[in-house]
This record gives C-alpha cells, sequence and structure tokens, in this order.
C-alpha cells in the first residue's frame, strides 16, 4: 500500500468516526429528551430547582450564568465548569419550554 493510499485510507476512517459520534450524540438527546425532569434529575443531567446567582456578559460579549442547586447538594452530576448546558423553565414562552442559545 502507497503513501496516499494509506493517507485517503485514515481520511475515510476519520470521516466514518465523525458521522458516528454524531449519530451517537443524536441517540443520547433522544434518550434524555425522553426522560421525565425527575429522572433527568435523578440521572444528574438535570438541576432541578436552581437558583440564579449570578448572570452578565465577559468580555467578547458572550453570555454568563452561575447557578445553584438548591435541593439535591450532594449527589452527583455531569455538569463542568465550562461546559455547554441548556436552560428550561417551567413556564411556556413561545409554545415551548426549553430555549437554545
Amino acid at each position: 500500500m502507497n503513501k496516499t493510499a494509506s493517507v485517503e485510507e485514515f481520511d475515510e476512517l476519520l470521516e466514518l468516526i465523525r458521522i458516528e459520534k454524531e449519530k451517537d450524540l443524536e441517540e443520547y438527546k433522544k434518550k434524555i429528551q425522553r426522560l421525565s425532569l425527575q429522572e433527568r434529575t435523578q440521572n444528574g443531567v438535570a438541576w432541578y430547582p436552581l437558583q440564579v446567582t449570578k448572570q452578565g456578559y465577559t468580555l467578547g460579549s458572550r453570555a454568563y450564568v452561575v447557578v445553584e442547586r438548591t435541593k439535591q447538594l450532594g449527589e452527583e452530576h455531569r455538569f463542568r465548569s465550562g461546559k455547554p448546558v441548556r436552560l428550561f423553565t417551567m413556564q411556556q414562552i413561545d409554545g415551548k419550554h426549553e430555549q437554545t442559545g
């Protein structure tokens, strides 16, 4: 196998891995969306209820929100500082509870 064929094979493998990663993420999102709020909280993928303690914008005009849990304080969770999250409200906004942004 020549060098060009090897590079092409690796490019194909990288593309397949990218596709697999996207499909896995789609399945994970579907699985989480089917769970009730209580199940999401028990699985550590949702905090409810919570208290917003600080909000604003960074120097680069990026919005930030600092929150604290008000219940299940000692429970394990999957959140990490600096990672993206989705916020939701129990009130409907434009017919939806969850907003992306």
